[in-house]
Formats: structure tokens, sequence, C-alpha cells
């Protein structure tokens, strides 16, 4: 037995989040060929510049992203003793209790998988007076239904509610799995967008004539291809009979890894195998679980992953207006208002099969068993999320000035959505990506994108002076001299509360559960946070957060039911704001005619400014409201792609020889 994964503690939490055995997604990866051919095209006849052009890429993969080849024990999930208190995950550890057991049973390791996109566009620039040009562009591409060589896809033949076995009610039990599912699939997805349009248009125009003034603006249609990832676990591919993912949820007092009959890597087996063969002969729920009672084995049921209609090219109406001003020969002022509203988002809803099995929300809220007995986690990935964003930034460039150049951006902006960064595959995410509550996307999820920075700004300048001195001496000791900056400032990143204590309590459900403000405000609990009152963990500083401000869910094992879900919006809460500035200072030495020598020092948070994560947002946590981190820079020595593993002052000394 090993301790495994990237988290042997919980974030933030300090309780075990599951023990492994060794590698429980590995082997899995891609081997991809990718090929493309663009062509452009450009003509000016006249007033007018006509360009055309076209891009075909296609992508073969062989895909080996098969998860959870070995099992995976998680001992974070909630349970109770006989008495129905609450059991802590460090009991359970002691006892050898797990709250889920999880391994697939994989058709294969590698299948492979195609995929193509075509494009092209026509554009006219059109001159149509020497101080103004429209721009009209269209686009149309087509992004092909993934396909499998082997025909190894795996999804319902429809939405949820008109499976047979959901109709069926009480008697799904009965409907044979070949009923609602349709597999060996050659195409991953129901069907894919024909052609995706894009108009475009836009226009400069100079009022005077002279170029000194400058309005400039457009409107346009822009899309995005829908992520090929959705084919992977947890999508066609990731779906029985092609990959039997199970998910056994012990019973009190199941030790985990109890090699008898019920232990969980018996009932994994077993159910497996029982579905396998049970599938193969058009085998129904009770036939399969009645097929494993003289082995006194429960069948735990596979979990599903749906791709729910036509998969659409998600969709951004782009807007935007701008103004340039020269207010001298090298200083330019520009203000650009920026705006978007996005459309047929994809976002997955787990809710399908979930049930409150604690009775912790108001009945009707969530059944106290699963819908359908045949499955057990099902989720479904649509189009269907929204997004909104407007912002104005104004510039101030200052260029070729004879000691000085500087430029300085400020940005206000705000950025709401349902699910951010694509919906599915994403980066620095708040929250999981999926539906929050059962009752719509909309009454949970719309709020702050997880990057919603409201103010920001950010400068550079460098200041080298030109003056020449009558003396050599004193243009070699004064001279060649060169002081430069940029300053980095933002708001907070926005965040959300997580109730620890019911996040376990929605069964067969992918849902994160917001924590339930009951003091009002539009960050009620919120300290501080910022410079100088940000509360590091094992300091007596005041919290970020008070505990006190949200519903006390503590005795959820007790007869405990909980008002509703939260009426906290996502991403409610602001963290920390950010400052950091960056300095350096350089001589440059004549050496012959044609080589010079540069020695200087460059100073990364030159201030050693303090810059702090977002607290811990798990109510229930011991470091609930505390910081436990702090923020990387965005610059350093070693380059900003990844930014760097510090935010203390670095200091880089260096020498350079310009010839």
């Amino acid at each position: 037995m090993q301790f495994g994964g990237n988290t042997l503690l919980g974030p933030q939490t300090g309780t075990f989040a599951n023990i492994v055995g060794a590698q429980f997604d590995f082997p899995q990866g891609r081997n991809v060929t990718q090929y493309q051919f663009i062509d452009n095209f450009t003509w000016t006849h006249g007033n007018h510049g006509l360009k055309f052009g076209g891009n075909f890429r296609r992508y073969d993969v062989s895909d080996h992203n098969f998860f959870y080849n070995n099992a995976r024990t998680y001992f974070s999930l909630a349970a109770s003793d006989a008495n129905g208190n609450p059991v802590s995950s460090l009991q359970l550890m002691a006892d050898g209790l797990a709250g889920q057991y999880r391994r697939a049973d994989n058709m294969a390791t590698n299948v492979p998988v195609a995929l193509w996109g075509l494009g092209v566009y026509g554009m006219d620039e059109w001159k149509v007076k020497p101080n103004l040009t429209l721009t009209l562009a269209l686009r149309v591409e087509r992004n092909s239904n993934p396909v499998c060589q082997i025909n190894c896809f795996s999804i319902f033949k429809s939405d949820w509610f008109s499976l047979p076995s959901v109709e069926a009610g009480a008697n799904a039990g009965n409907v044979p799995y070949t009923s609602d599912i349709k597999f060996n699939q050659h195409q991953a997805y129901p069907g894919v967008d024909a052609l995706d349009w894009s108009p475009r248009f836009g226009f400069s125009w100079s009022p005077r004539g002279s170029g000194k003034q400058v309005v400039s603006g457009g409107f346009g249609l822009f899309y995005d291809n829908p992520p090929a990832g959705m084919v992977d676990f947890p999508g066609p591919l990731g779906n029985p009979p092609v990959s039997v993912q199970i998910r056994v949820r012990p019973t009190t007092g199941t030790p985990a890894f109890d090699p008898g009959p019920n232990g969980s890597p018996n009932t994994w087996s077993q159910s497996a195998a029982a579905f396998n063969n049970g599938f193969a002969s058009g085998g129904t729920y009770t036939q399969i679980a009645n097929s494993l009672l003289p082995f006194g084995v429960n069948f735990a049921p596979p979990t599903f992953t749906n791709i729910a209609g036509t998969i659409h090219a998600p969709t951004w109406q782009e807007w935007n207006l701008q103004f340039q001003q020269q207010l001298t020969n090298s200083t330019v002022l520009v203000v650009n208002y920026v705006g978007n509203h996005g459309i047929r988002l994809l976002y997955t809803n787990g809710f399908y099969n979930a049930y409150d099995g604690n009775q912790i929300w108001p009945a009707g809220t969530l059944p106290a068993t699963a819908p359908v007995p045949n499955y057990g986690t099902v989720s479904q990935e649509q189009n269907g999320a929204v997004s909104n964003y407007n912002g104005l930034t104004v510039s101030l460039r200052r260029n070729f000035a004879k000691w000085f150049s500087a430029h300085a951006n400020y940005t206000w902006a705000h950025n709401l959505d349902e699910l951010s960064n694509g919906g599915l595959f994403t980066y620095g995410d708040s929250l999981p990506l999926n539906q929050l509550c059962p009752q719509s996307l909309r009454q949970c999820n719309y709020g702050s994108s997880d990057y919603d920075v409201r103010s920001t700004f950010n400068a550079d300048f460098v200041v080298h002076p030109a003056y020449h001195f009558g003396n050599s001496f004193m243009n070699y000791a004064f001279g060649g001299w060169e002081w430069s900056g940029k300053m980095f400032w933002r708001g907070g990143l926005p965040y959300s509360v997580i109730d620890g204590n019911l996040n376990g309590d929605i069964v067969n459900g992918t849902a994160t559960v917001l924590a339930t403000p009951v003091l009002g405000g539009n960050a009620p609990g919120q300290g501080p946070c910022g410079e100088g009152a940000a509360s590091i963990t094992g300091t007596a500083a005041q919290p970020c957060l008070n505990p006190g401000a949200f519903l006390d869910t503590s005795g959820n094992g007790t007869n405990f039911t909980a008002p509703g879900f939260s009426s906290q919006r996502r991403n409610q809460y602001t963290g920390p704001r950010f400052f950091d500035m960056d300095m350096g200072l350089f001589k440059t030495f004549k050496v012959t005619e044609g080589v010079q020598l540069g020695i200087g020092a460059q100073a990364y948070n030159v201030f050693n400014h303090p810059n702090f994560q977002n607290p811990d947002s798990t109510l229930g946590d011991s470091t609930f409201g505390q910081i436990s981190a702090m923020q990387p820079m965005p610059t350093s020595p070693y380059g900003v792609f990844l930014g760097f593993d510090s935010s203390v002052r670095v200091v880089q000394v260096s020498g350079k020889i310009i010839f």
C-alpha cells in the first residue's frame, strides 16, 4: 500500500484525501500526428485591399488516456457510525475504512482517434476616403465530429430524461442497459455544426485627416473549437462498455482493503465482470445484481458521462471602440472600450442521478435515493452557458523622447460567467467545473469569472540621460547610465466559500456545496485581507473570513437540515490585492570603437512587498479564513512563462558585452 497522487493531505484541510495503489491513472498520454495546409492571397485593386485564404488541419491521435487503471481509495468522504454520528477522515484511516474505492475496467490502453478542421475567409480593406477605412470580412469554419477508428465511443441514445430506464420509473432496474446505451460508435458526438459563419466589420476614421486623432472600432462573431478532450475520460471513451467506471462506497464497518466477498476490491472486480457479461447478453440491472447475490456481493453500478445533443462551437459576439489622440510628437493617449458576450459555452451537469442520502436539504430538493439504480454518478456535457465582459483601458505612451520613455495602462473591467475558461478543461479554477445547484445553471453559477479583476494598472519606464559634458572624464563617469522599471498592480482575485461539512453529502453528484451566509452585505464575513491585515497560518492575526457569518453545518450527522442551497453567488468574495515593482540600473562603458561593456543589477520585487494568495475558503477547516501561501511574482531572472516560485526580493547582478 502506497501514498500516491498529488495530495496526501486534502488542500488546507489537514485530512487524508486518498490512499492509492501506485500510479492509479497511469499509463496514460497521447501520441499525436498533426499536419496542416495554410494559404493566403492578397490583391490590391484601386481603393480595395482584398485578401483570401484558408487552412486545413488534421490530427491523428493514439490515445492512452484511460484513467483509474489501478485502484484509488478515498478516505475524505463523509461516513457515519452505527448511531449516525459523523466519522472523521483520520478515524476512517485508523480503522481501515474508506468512503470510496474507485477503479475502471478499461477495454484497451490505446485507441486511434482522428479529427480535422477547415476554415476559409475573405476580407476587403476598403479605403473609402483618405481619412476613412472600412474592413469587411467573412470567415466560415467546419470542425469535424471526432471519430474512433475501431468504433470505441459510447454515449446514451438520448438525453437523460428520454432514456427508457428513466421513463420506466420504479421499473428502471428491468430495462436492459443496451436500451439506454449506444455503443460501438464511430463518431463521438450526436452531431456538430455544419458550418460556423463569422461576419466581421471594422472601421478606422481620422476626423481631421491629420492622423493625430483616430477613432476605430468593430464588431464580429468569433468561434472556438469544441475541446477535443471531450472524447476522453469522462466522455465517450470513459463510458461502459468501453470503460466500466465503478465507485464502490463501502457500507459502515466495511474495511476498504477487506479481501472478503463484500470488501471493496472484490465488490469492484465482481461488479465489473458481471456488468460486462450481462451487458453483452442484454442484461438488466436487476439481473446483474441478482447474479452476484449467491456470492454475497452487492452490485455497484457504473458511472456514465453523456454528450447531449449537437455539440456547437462556443460563440462570442465581440465589439470595441477606440480613440487615439496624439498629445505631442512623442506622447499618445489611447482610450479603448472592449465588450463581448459568450453563448453556447460548454458545461457539465452532475445532478441527473444525484441524491441526498442523509436528507440534509428540504424535501423535494433532491431525492432520498438514486432516481435510477442502474447507474452511479451520471453527468451530462452540453452547450448552454453564457458569459459577459466589459472593459475600459486608458493608455498613455511616451516614446522616442530624449531622456525618457514610458508606458502606463489602467483597465477597469468586469467579467461574468457561469463557468470560466471554456467550462470543461481549464486552469487555476476557483471551483470544480459543473452546475452548482440542481435548480438551474443560472441560479447558482452566474457570477464573477475565476479571473475577474476589476482594476489593473501596469507601467514601465526607461531613463537614459543623453547629456554630453565638455570634459571626456565627466562623460566617461556620468554618461551611459540607464535606469528602468516595471510596475504591476491589480485588485484581488475572486473566490467562493465552500461548505466543507456538506460537500460530501450529495451522493452520485459532482457539485461543490457553497456555504450559506447568515449576514447581509455584498461579501458577508470577509475581513480586510489586505496588507498588514491578512492572516498567516500560525499567527494571531485576524482571519480574512469570519466563520460566524455562515450557517453552522458542523452537526450535519445529527438530524441537521439545511434551509436549502446557498444564496451565495459564485466567486462573490475577493482576495488580497497584488503589487510588484521591478527595477534595473546599468552603466555602459566604451571599451573600443566597436565594443561596449555593460554592468548593472536588476531587482525583482525591489520593495520586498508581501503578496498573499487567497485564504482557505472551506468552512469547517481548522485554518478557515487564514492564508498559508504567498503569491508568486510574474517576472523573475528565470523568465516569465510560469512565473517565479518565490515572492521575496531577488537581485541579479549581470554584465553584457555589446559589439
